[in-house]
């Protein structure tokens, strides 16, 4: 699976994905199995565009309230215009 975010880049930072996969390391047995993509943020005050890949995805809704999949950012202000998840 790919999961595309087009995101407004506000500020300096990372950003990251972790999703309910089968990583046995990851914490929770793999519900929160990391993407191996990480964005740097150069706080470019411009709408921008991260593609993460998903190996190993079980959707299990095993994460917080069911969740498959969650961002991961480091950053003071961001913004997010649409996450598309593809097989």
């Amino acid at each position: 699976f790919t999961v595309e975010v087009d995101y407004f880049d506000t500020a300096p930072g990372r950003l990251s994905l972790e999703f309910d996969g089968s990583d046995e390391t990851a914490p929770f047995n793999g519900a929160y199995s990391r993407a191996p993509e990480t964005v740097q943020l150069g706080g470019t005050k411009t709408w921008r565009n991260a593609q993460f890949t998903l190996k190993g995805a079980k959707f299990g809704n095993s994460q917080n309230r069911g969740a498959d999949l969650r961002l991961v950012v480091e950053a003071p202000e961001f913004a997010v215009g649409s996450v598309k998840l593809s097989r």
